[in-house]
């Protein structure tokens, strides 16, 4: 079924439907409860909190997200953010923060006047009875967690079982030894209603994941206002697709987080849709993995050129570059979202949006094909390198950039992703991102678009 049937199939089917039920952390929390056994261990306390750290730019830090939403979920603890988050957290959701996120922001005052306990994959920090019962506030490492494989791996590794060698035990939940391991990851499967859905169980608990983190994704007024003041200095393609897209997913002026309970009770959860107004028609992500990012940098000095192994990384990549600066990958990427996008009903520009690591591509990929858009700034690693001015004299910096690539990765109807390191470039063009299990986020370069991926909310084509 193509062109206008499908359209007019489509459009009959979003008229027929009812609108997708909401539900809120606060109802997962009770089925949760209700699928233990109502023991009143696992029953949802406001006063048990569980804080979020992580050392990670954006993929890795959701991927550790993700345990700590778990974790709050199957104990009764309420997941919280703040000052102690680390800078990643910060630029998404502090005070000054791009997006209009989901969790309150609690100071330092608040986390100060409580005792503090470290959740540990390694170690008896915090033992199993202590994860329901303890009146501290349990803390995440932020050095662990940084990778996230699926529900039932993370259930396995709570209770003591491993599928990988090395795997090892950990206190997190007392699930394991008391309320039964394999009724666990059912239990959190139903509570997130992720059970003959559209979209498989696993890929749903990451959407869940990102709906309470970062609800929609929306930007904070601020954050949009100074993307669009800005934008004529490092946006290649029409500004007015830029505004579109933006001024769909900005939060209203008036939103307010909730710095009490007040938050848990939000519908912020509902089931994936297949449109949501004014979205990019496509987006692809290039995953250069350049070699200043993966601790290879190749700097020479006068008189002594660089040398040796981190010499053939740096010619590797620069010969990468040369073949993606005239590839066939963008024409093609192109039509293909086109087409797909053709399918679907929603406004929306009619243009690729571009996110890369990779400084300059964007540049020689929108001169080769004008109907990609992207920007056009020196990307920058959110933990590893200072932020730069995308433009003198202006707000927003290089951190910002990434912040905003990943958003609009988000913002899409048609999304897939090419990595250097991972051959068959042209095979993008004839397939998009399957939105199955855990979107390879383990793997390396691939957990920025995975959690865009999930931030997405669009269930596959039919």
């Amino acid at each position: 079924m193509r062109g206008e049937a499908l359209f007019m199939f489509l459009s009959a089917v979003a008229m027929a439907e009812p609108e997708p039920e909401r539900f809120s952390w606060a109802d997962a929390q009770r089925h949760v409860h209700a699928c233990a056994g109502n023991d009143t261990r696992t029953a949802p306390r406001t006063d048990r909190y569980a804080y979020f750290r992580t050392a990670f730019p954006i993929g890795n830090a959701m991927n550790s997200f993700v345990h700590l939403f778990l974790y709050s979920l199957v104990t009764g603890r309420q997941p919280a953010i703040g000052p102690d988050s680390g800078r990643t957290v910060g630029l998404m959701c502090g005070p000054e923060g791009a997006f209009a996120c989901g969790l309150p922001w609690l100071d330092e005052t608040w986390l100060g006047k409580r005792g503090r306990r470290v959740i540990s994959s390694q170690g008896d920090h915090v033992t199993p009875q202590d994860a329901f019962d303890d009146t501290e506030v349990h803390l995440s490492n932020p050095r662990h967690w940084f990778q996230y494989y699926t529900v039932a791996r993370w259930v396995d590794q709570i209770g003591g079982r491993s599928k990988k060698p090395g795997d090892q035990p950990d206190s997190r939940t007392a699930f394991a030894t008391e309320l039964h391991v394999s009724r666990t990851a059912a239990c959190v499967a139903e509570a997130l209603r992720c059970t003959g859905k559209p979209l498989d169980k696993e890929a749903c608990a990451m959407a869940r994941a990102m709906q309470l983190l970062v609800p929609g994704p929306r930007l904070r007024p601020g954050m949009a206002a100074a993307a669009l003041r800005e934008a004529d200095h490092w946006w290649l393609g029409d500004v007015d697709d830029f505004r579109a897209v933006l001024e769909n997913a900005t939060a209203p002026k008036d939103w307010d987080r909730g710095q009490n309970t007040t938050w848990r009770d939000r519908t912020v959860f509902y089931d994936p849709v297949r449109d949501q107004g004014a979205r990019w028609q496509g987006a692809l992500h290039v995953r250069s993995q350049p070699p200043k990012f993966e601790s290879w940098p190749c700097a020479s000095r006068p008189g002594k050129p660089c040398a040796g192994p981190k010499a053939a990384v740096q010619a590797e990549y620069d010969a990468y570059f040369r073949t993606m600066a005239s590839s066939e990958l963008w024409r093609c990427a192109v039509e293909h979202a086109a087409a797909v996008a053709s399918e679907m009903p929603g406004g929306g520009p009619a243009k690729l949006f571009l996110a890369t690591d990779s400084d300059g591509l964007c540049h020689a990929a929108h001169v080769l094909e004008p109907r990609i858009s992207c920007m056009n700034a020196t990307p920058a690693h959110m933990t590893k390198q200072t932020a730069t001015k995308l433009h003198e004299d202006h707000d927003l910096d290089s951190h910002h950039a990434a912040l905003l690539d990943w958003f609009f990765l988000a913002r899409t109807r048609w999304l897939s992703q090419s990595i250097r390191r991972e051959s068959n470039h042209r095979g993008l063009c004839d397939r998009g991102a399957p939105r199955l299990k855990n979107h390879r986020v383990d793997a390396p370069g691939r957990s920025f678009y995975g959690w865009a991926l999930a931030a997405s909310g669009l269930v596959p084509l039919p």
